[in-house]
């Protein structure tokens, strides 16, 4: 087999050679690692991965299979998802879908992709309202896929979840989530900056806001392909964070709590922070599974 790069500069589809014959599961995941693997820290389970979803099958029967051949059209759509990801596109969008707390949720280059160290809110959040049997009201600002409110209203029945965001196109992306989860009489979406025009009373708020520097941003590979409303913190990476525990009082049940995901170094100042808004509210950083300071709770 020979995979050569075509000569447009902006065509990343590999062509074959005149006397090309249907390619084998292990051939074709060679040349794939070859290709993805200046780019990924795991090109062996990206290339799986990819071929996977083309073939419909899982990883086990690719490795189970190995000389087993390709289609024709499965053979072109696989080189199209391979120069995707060569190019440095990450993994779950070409997937299009991705897993956070055990679930799957769509996704697409309007939300952020779902992180591992995001899953720790849902627990600290979770822990704070299994305390308390009633029927519970959490707001989430900032929703993006959804997969913190689904997430929470799957976990717990007696829940009513109000979810925002800015981006009326993150928002969409959440609605299909919530309807792929089947809990559409359990939320309600709204797009709005922060907590303007929300009404009433939450017993938990939480949320996720873009926290990274500006000038970090630009030089990381994240704010190349995830959508930068969702990342772009400001000059100090602290815009709204700052706005946000300012505001959150104005929609906090009494004796309510807010559970906040923040940067790497950033819990001091967001200490503070709330010290000047709540004096008296306790305040718990808890570290996330790479021992960082990553989730603020705090009850009124």
């Amino acid at each position: 087999m020979n995979w050569q790069p075509a000569k447009k500069q902006n065509d990343y589809v590999q062509t074959r050679n005149k006397n090309f014959s249907p390619p084998t599961v292990n051939q074709v995941l060679q040349n794939a690692q070859k290709m993805i693997g200046p780019i990924s820290e795991s090109p062996r389970l990206d290339a799986q991965v990819l071929l996977a979803k083309i073939m419909k099958n899982s990883r086990t029967w690719l490795v189970a299979h190995p000389k087993s051949r390709l289609g024709a059209q499965e053979d072109v759509q696989y080189r199209r998802l391979v120069a995707r990801r060569a190019h440095g596109e990450p993994l779950p969008y070409i997937l299009g879908t991705w897993e956070f707390f055990g679930r799957r949720f769509q996704i697409n280059p309007s939300v952020l992709i779902p992180r591992a160290e995001t899953e720790h809110l849902v627990e600290e959040a979770l822990g704070l309202l299994r305390n308390n049997r009633s029927v519970l009201k959490v707001l989430e600002v900032g929703t993006g896929s959804g997969c913190i409110a689904v997430s929470l209203l799957l976990e717990m029945r007696s829940l009513g979840v109000v979810a925002t965001d800015i981006s009326l196109q993150a928002l969409r992306t959440a609605a299909q989530n919530i309807v792929n989860h089947a809990i559409g009489d359990r939320i309600d979406l709204v797009q709005t900056d922060l907590f303007s025009g929300i009404r009433g009373q939450f017993d938990l708020v939480c949320a996720n806001l873009p926290y990274i520097p500006r000038k970090v941003l630009n030089n990381l590979q994240v704010g190349r392909w995830e959508p930068r409303l969702a990342l772009d913190g400001g000059e100090d990476g602290f815009i709204y964070l700052r706005r946000f525990i300012a505001e959150v009082a104005k929609v906090l049940a009494p004796g309510g709590s807010v559970v906040l995901e923040i940067g790497e170094g950033q819990d001091e100042e967001v200490r503070s922070m709330i010290r000047l808004g709540f004096p008296r509210a306790p305040v718990r950083i808890s570290k996330d599974l790479a021992g960082y300071n990553r989730v603020v709770v705090f009850e009124t």
